[in-house]
């Protein structure tokens, strides 16, 4: 009696990716990393330091080039998730009324099922 041993490597994957594998039978194996997508607070607050709600968010994500905008909540906050722009380097601004803020960056940092902002919070002030 023959005794087969299978090893399927296992490689590196971004939070929410999927490959194949070759399988010593010529066949594919399925490898789906289902982590939940990492969150950032950016919050939005104007120059005596206080929230603001209904700013405009822009985002843009450098390497994929996704981009969205979005409203911050009552409390000043828009959540920034990794799902929606991918992991790299994401450039952040707001605009509310005529005020701009500076250019902020967030960096989604992925490597197998695990991600890691940085930072993990972003504070925006309108200038």
């Amino acid at each position: 009696m023959r005794l087969a041993i299978f090893v399927v490597a296992v490689g590196v994957l971004g939070c929410g990716e999927s490959f194949t594998s070759n399988l010593p039978d010529g066949g594919k194996a399925w490898i789906h990393c289902n982590a939940t997508p990492l969150t950032v607070a950016v919050r939005v607050v104007d120059k005596a330091g206080d929230p603001v709600p209904g700013a405009f968010v822009n985002i843009t994500n450098e390497q994929n080039k996704k981009a969205l905008t979005a409203q911050t909540d009552p409390r000043g906050v828009f959540t920034l998730s990794q799902g929606d722009v991918g992991p790299g380097l994401t450039q952040v601004n707001a605009s509310y009324n005529g005020f701009d803020t500076q250019l902020g960056s967030v960096e989604f940092i992925c490597s197998g099922c695990s991600c890691a902002a940085s930072p993990s919070n972003l504070v925006l002030r309108l200038q």
